[in-house]
């Protein structure tokens, strides 16, 4: 962990701790396999030899009590004919005795409570106690009694009960219902059983399975049983000789974790069974003789021992996977030689990352499959003290007859003398090497069994279905939480209980004996080193036992017996640095340093492995020094290390773990109440002493200039605020231990089943670590579940109330309490009958919970509130709500500036906002939903939405009107927003706008400004999004857009806006063009497509309508538009557009002069009165196109009577056309004099026209007249002159009209 001070600082929180704490476990649980120690991981076969494997100090085995057998067992044993045997059922707290026929037992705990039992007709031979079915007796029976004789295998049932006379626990065994099996004159020597119930015996030389069973078929039922021979193969029945041989079977060790069986023969072979992944099967992996074993560990050895020395194996032990991952197990020879097996050809390999944080519960752990058998070999040999020849110690076992072997302890008695060899490494926590302890134990008589017997007070989690349990930490790490460790040995003498003495029990007699620095206490500190031993000294200060008082005082002053404080050391400093505090140091040292202050820059190291340069529990800080170091280290105090560690071991079995799981959809707690009850006042006791005694250091406000001191002052703050994290964790983890507890204790079963389904899974899987750091919202579920379970019931929602406010403060405090009140008097009301009643009690529910309306649980009170139809105290709730999440207006500055989501706070801040308002949506949603249904209370529900509503609006929340808004949107009522009356509606839209909401909400907003009357704002805005580039904004929308924007503006008052009329319409004008285009385009190909889309989008300047769309594609009459739009004249290219105008209309193929009759029409409205429509060029180019001129074919020429309707359309006076007919007779083309099909017409064109004039006359005033055909008599008589000078008879057919016309033309005109 490489972090600044400053960082480290602020981030020193309960997460911090949790992380340290996980840290500590993770190593404690990595190093804790005997593997590593044994073999100097996996680098020594061969250990004992030499006296730095075994101490011989203080007793660790001290006799407690010798209890004699029951005097009722005296004559029976007198009178024995020809079998003795005993042992002891630690499972049952028993010790058991058989002579003959006859079983007897008695509780070794108490020495009374002698069971007899004679139902057994022949000799017995072996018992044992085994877990039964869960399906063949009754279900409250968990064991049973295996009874083999000389003929015969039975299981009856084992009823334990409670004694209704005196109260103590007492045994039965039921002869009348059980198993029986013969064994066909077969030879019984031991038995086991899983704890799935699966009983397994040898018999001579065979392994067999007792198989039991309650049959309930229709074909008849009962019990019925059969024995099935597991050493028997397919393959060694047709080829025997591939078998394993006829050696005798003796003992059996069952490895239940893994599911693997080990059975002893009699010469000292061992055969390995597989019981399955799933403990459902049964399968001979391999034989291993005795020679073989002897030869492998001869050549471990290196042949410096004689190979007898491996042989005449007297125990096997089943080693499980808590006690060791690589090893599986461990074989004990009459010499006292342990031999440690493994069944795998090679050593596992696990993955050894840092461990981290909140780790899944199967981290690091191994699968059944990955450890199935597949060999049996070698993996270590321990001889026992005295072998080398060079030891101090002598007297070594010699003889064992029996013996007991796991990964902390080895007990082993011989056969002639009454003594017991007993090893323990419990004080050897971080030796480098396998160190043990030797302990002479006087035992009187014949030993017949050892096993050691402790107290948990918390158990430990089974493995994740199909993996394996994790190595346990070493025994020393576990003193916290087995207590009552004691060896019990049974003899023909009796039972000889000793009680282990313990660290934390040596510590104890020191204190009393010699204080803080006597003799005894030294040399603690010197096997221990400083850490451990304040970690004993704080189980001293954590216990209430009354002889306890006198010594923790001495205990507390440990803490400050020398002077040692956290330090900022140089990184670079730490490598190569011996410790001063090594355990190795003498007495002498140790009392010097106990007074000396530690030397500055000096690491501690305290018999961690070499590789280790400072606490598990220091973060480095990555600031460098002036010296050119890489950076500060900080080495914490043994203070601080000893409070995390002392803590971390408590918590151990449960850390990593869920505290609960789900069964038949309902929780169930992993640890009992019993046991959260006790870890929790651990924990709350622990709290207790680092505040009592001073444990948490004040702040270090001494001021001194100088570098050195300036880190002191760093590392004693770094520190504080550390152990600050760690006492907010330990009270964290004891109130949710207590809250659980809780739960448990009222039915948590029941009270779980009114939770979330959803949530149920969540909590199950979530480890106890992260419910500690960051689960109190998980927590908070099932306090709500807890009240809600006791809703109704006033004074067991007072009780629980009461409870939690005691227990759990900080998860359930004095609001929490006022919380609780107030949903009671909502239950209270909703059972109540009167209007007034009801109202007054959620009144009085709702004054609760605005005064803790910080500890609300909105949604479930908004669902109470809403069944009484209190719709407007709901509101009102969820908008106080808002308001007290966000007491900074955090989320109202972000929203106003556009910073949302920028920072954590702010995050949560606006979280919590719309978690309140999203309560008043869904109320809205639920009323909308009722409102629409045909019922009678829709009408009801409508009115109440409205309610909610004007709550919302009338308050002064913005963002609580913002989410109003955007609720009206989603269900498309964006009118609403329009109607209401709130103060925040263009804030709101203009916000949406600026986060790139869309188009929806600028037409909101410059509706909402023209129903407000700001005109001028509209004008703007409407402006604004007719000149928007956005595509999506059609070509008609924008038409709509300055429609609207010129109304709006010609409303409004401000002159910038008036001013902006003109150009708004020249921006109508230019659209219409573009629409034109867009209408005139035809689509057929993609590239048209696509230049269409151009067009239905923004609008273009007139140059690119012009350049890319109407001279590209011959839109004539666009040009004209275009021309006339920008106001630019140019004679030249007018007339060019013009010209095309009139050629493309003659080129239609159907009736030309109505065509051409109504296209005139439409251009002369649109410019006749401008200089872009040149009347004399058109009528001359029509005369000139009309008569043939352009193309000589008869389909173009134009009938004379379409100039007469000319001059009608385009609103022409007769002066006007006669002029520009004469004029162009006259200097025009000599085509019209020169050529007679042209002469003939334009003549005939003059004649129509006077014709029209002459008809018209009634509409002119005489004087009109008179001018008029005046003008046309003038015309008449130059036609007639011409027609008569050529020799034509259709011209001279023509000056006979020209004659009758002038005659009627004179006489108009005089």
């Amino acid at each position: 962990m490489s972090t600044s001070f400053i960082e480290t600082m602020g981030g020193d929180s309960i997460e911090s701790a949790a992380q340290r704490v996980a840290s500590h476990i993770e190593n404690t649980i990595d190093s804790a396999d005997i593997y590593n120690k044994l073999t100097q991981n996996g680098s020594c076969p061969v250990s004992g030899l030499g006296d730095r494997f075994y101490s011989k100090g203080g007793l660790e085995f001290v006799l407690k009590r010798r209890i004699p057998m029951p005097e009722e067992l005296s004559y029976q044993i007198r009178n024995m004919r020809s079998q003795f045997s005993m042992g002891l059922f630690p499972e049952i707290s028993r010790a058991w005795v058989v002579i003959d026929s006859d079983i007897f037992m008695w509780n070794y705990d108490t020495n009374d409570d002698l069971a007899y039992f004679d139902a057994v007709e022949n000799t017995v031979l072996k018992i044992a106690l085994v877990r039964v079915k869960s399906d063949v007796f009754a279900s409250h029976i968990t064991h049973g009694l295996v009874v083999g004789t000389v003929t015969d295998l039975s299981l009856y049932p084992v009823i334990m009960d409670i004694d209704p006379a005196t109260g103590r626990p007492g045994i039965a065994i039921d002869a009348n219902h059980f198993f029986k099996i013969a064994l066909d004159n077969a030879s019984l020597n031991d038995i086991v059983s899983t704890n799935d119930g699966r009983v397994f015996f040898t018999a001579d030389d065979k392994l067999y399975e007792f198989v039991y069973e309650h049959n309930t078929g229709w074909f008849g039922g009962g019990r019925r049983c059969r024995v099935v021979n597991q050493s028997v193969t397919l393959l060694s029945t047709l080829i025997p000789f591939l078998g394993p041989g006829s050696e005798e079977l003796e003992q059996i060790a069952l490895d239940k974790s893994r599911n693997i069986l080990y059975c002893l023969g009699k010469n000292g072979s061992i055969q390995v069974f597989d019981l399955g992944v799933d403990g459902a099967q049964c399968s001979r992996v391999c034989v291993v003789t005795a020679g073989q074993i002897a030869s492998e560990a001869h050549l471990m050895t290196q042949y410096g021992h004689d190979e007898s020395t491996f042989t005449n194996i007297a125990t096997i032990c089943a080693l499980e996977a808590e006690q060791s991952n690589q090893l599986n197990l461990v074989a004990v020879t009459t010499k006292g030689v342990r031999i440690y097996f493994s069944v795998l050809a090679r050593n596992i390999s696990v993955p050894n990352p840092q461990g981290q944080y909140l780790s899944q519960i199967t981290y690091k752990s191994l699968s059944q499959q990955e450890v199935r058998p597949q060999c049996l070999r070698v993996a270590h040999v321990r001889f026992s003290p005295g072998v080398a020849p060079t030891s101090i110690y002598r007297d070594t076992p010699q003889g064992v007859s029996i013996a007991y072997a796991d990964q902390s302890i080895c007990v082993m008695a011989t056969a002639n003398r009454q003594l017991v060899w007993a090893l323990s490494d419990l004080y050897h926590p971080h030796a480098k090497v396998y160190c043990e302890s030797m302990n002479d134990l006087q035992v009187a008589g014949n030993v017949w069994a050892i096993t050691p017997v402790l107290e948990k007070a918390l158990h430990e989690q089974p493995p994740e279905p199909g993996m394996i349990a994790r190595v346990q930490p070493h025994s020393f790490f576990r003193q916290l939480i087995e207590t009552k460790q004691r060896l019990i040995i049974c003899s023909n003498e009796g039972i000889h209980e000793f009680d282990y003495v313990t660290p934390r029990e040596a510590l104890r007699e020191a204190l009393f004996d010699g204080g803080a620095e006597g003799r005894a206490t030294m040399q603690l500190w010197q096997q221990f080193g400083a850490t451990e031993v304040l970690v004993l000294a704080l189980s001293v200060l954590t216990s209430e036992a009354a002889v306890d008082e006198r010594i923790k005082d001495k205990a507390a002053s440990m803490f400050y017996s020398f002077k040692d404080g956290p330090e900022l050391v140089d990184a670079e400093q730490i490598r190569g640095f011996d410790s001063t505090w090594s355990p190795g140091d003498s007495l002498a040292e140790w009392k010097y340093k106990m007074r000396s202050p530690l030397h500055a820059s000096t690491p501690r190291f305290e018999n961690y492995p070499s590789g280790q340069v400072s606490s598990p529990f220091s973060p480095t800080m990555s600031k460098p020094l002036a010296g050119g170091g890489q950076g500060y280290q900080h080495s914490p105090s043994r203070r601080h290390d000893a409070l995390y560690y002392y803590f971390s071991r408590l918590v151990t079995p449960i850390w990593n773990h869920a505290i609960c799981r789900v069964k038949s959809g309902a929780l169930i707690t992993s640890l009992s109440s019993a046991e959260m009850d006790w870890l929790s006042a651990e924990l709350r006791k622990l709290g207790q002493v680092m505040e009592k005694y001073g444990l948490l250091p004040k702040p270090d406000v001494t001021w001194n200039n100088t570098a050195v001191a300036k880190l002191n002052v760093q590392a004693s703050n770094l520190e504080r605020q550390s152990l600050i994290a760690l006492r907010k964790l330990i009270e964290s983890s004891a109130e949710l231990l207590s809250l659980w507890s809780t739960a448990n204790s009222f039915d948590l079963k029941a009270i779980s089943a009114s939770m979330d389904p959803a949530i149920l899974p969540t909590l199950a899987g979530r480890p106890f670590c992260h419910l500690v750091c960051d689960g109190q919202h998980l927590s908070g579920d099932l306090i709500r579940a807890m009240i809600k379970y006791f809703l109704g019931d006033e004074a067991g929602t007072k009780d629980l109330s009461e409870k939690l406010r005691a227990l759990c403060p900080n998860l359930y405090s004095k609001d929490d309490a006022c919380v609780t009140n107030a949903m009671e008097q909502l239950k209270l009301a909703s059972l109540s009958n009167s209007g007034a009643a009801r109202q007054n009690l959620v009144e009085k529910a709702c004054d609760l919970f605005r005064q803790s309306i910080g500890k609300v649980s909105l949604p479930v009170v908004c669902r109470s509130l809403a069944d009484l139809g209190a719709f407007e105290q709901l509101a009102n709730l969820c908008l106080l709500k808002a308001k007290r999440d966000d007491p900074k207006q955090l989320a109202v500055l972000a929203y106003h500036h556009g910073r949302a989501g920028e920072d954590r706070e702010i995050q949560a801040a606006e979280k919590r906002r719309a978690e309140s308002y999203k309560c008043l949506t869904d109320t809205l949603d639920d009323l909308e939903a009722a409102s629409s249904r045909s019922s009678p209370t829709s009408a009801e529900s409508a009115v109440n939405c409205d309610l909610v509503i004007s709550c919302i609006t009338s308050s002064d929340d913005e963002l609580a009107h913002a989410a109003l808004f955007r609720w009206m949107l989603e269900r498309n009522k964006a009118n609403l927003i329009l109607q209401s009356k709130s103060p925040y509606v263009e804030q709101f839209l203009t916000h949406e706008i600026s986060t790139g909401r869309g188009q929806r909400y600028l037409d909101l907003l410059w509706r909402f400004y023209e129903k407000a009357g700001h005109y001028d704002k509209a004008a703007m805005l409407l402006s604004r999004l007719a000149d928007n580039e956005n595509e999506e904004i059609s070509l008609s929308q924008r038409f709509a857009y300055l429609s609207h924007a010129i109304i709006c503006a010609q409303a409004g008052n401000d002159p910038k806006t008036k001013a902006m009329i003109q150009e708004l319409r020249d921006k109508v004008e230019v659209a219409h063009i573009q629409l034109a285009i867009k209408e005139c385009m035809d689509i057929r190909t993609p590239k048209q497509q696509e230049l269409v889309k151009l067009l239905d989008g923004p609008i273009l300047s007139l140059q690119m309508l012009l350049e890319k769309f109407a001279a590209p594609y011959g839109l004539h009459k666009v040009q004209l538009a275009i021309f006339h739009c920008a106001n630019l004249y140019s004679e030249e290219p007018i007339m060019a557009v013009w010209e095309n105008i009139l050629q493309s209309e003659f080129k239609y193929e159907g009736e030309v002069s109505e065509r051409l009759l109504c296209t005139l029409h439409e251009l002369y409205a649109i410019y006749g009165s401008t200089k872009y429509f040149p009347r004399n060029f058109i009528l001359r180019r029509l005369l000139e196109m009309g008569s043939g001129l352009s193309d000589r074919s008869r389909r173009g020429i134009l009938p004379a009577s379409f100039f007469v309707s000319l001059i009608t359309k385009l609103e022409l006076g007769y002066v006007d056309f006669i002029e520009v007919l004469s004029s162009e007779y006259r200097t025009g083309d000599p085509w019209w004099t020169q050529n007679e099909a042209g002469q003939r017409y334009i003549m005939e064109v003059g004649i129509a026209v006077v014709q029209a004039f002459l008809d018209s006359g009634a509409k002119f005033t005489p004087m009109e007249r008179a001018k008029i055909a005046a003008i046309c008599d003038s015309c008449v008589s130059m036609f007639s002159l011409d027609a008569r000078a050529v020799s034509s008879q259709h011209l001279l057919q023509l000056d006979r009209h020209f004659s009758a016309l002038h005659l009627r033309l004179t006489a108009m005109s005089s």
